[in-house]
């Protein structure tokens, strides 16, 4: 997680693909060491058909006004790396329970 990341930026406001606002909480961070780019997970705390939470991942572009601007993820290969860091996340969570 970042220095500059408190508990009022912990949440953010995203638009889903029909426009309607989501309130939404950040689970994570990752600052990818390979391409320089910082993401920033996070839920709307819905749960989706087979009763997992939605999870969505978007470029973590900083903080202006405390509040946090994101951006699109631009490839497969962008997708492939953040479903494994994903992975590797919920694998952490469960090896601690």
């Amino acid at each position: 997680m970042y220095e500059d990341i408190n508990d009022e930026n912990m949440h953010l406001t995203v638009l889903d693909e029909n426009g309607e606002q989501l309130d939404c909480e950040v689970i994570m961070y990752y600052d990818c060491l390979d391409n320089g780019i910082k993401y920033v997970f996070y839920t709307d705390n819905l749960l989706d058909e087979d009763g997992e939470y939605n999870i969505y991942a978007s470029r973590f572009l900083g903080l202006d006004n405390d509040e946090i601007q994101i951006g699109d993820i631009e490839s497969e290969e962008e997708w492939a790396l953040l479903d494994d860091v994903l992975e590797q996340a919920k694998q952490g969570l469960e090896n601690r329970a």
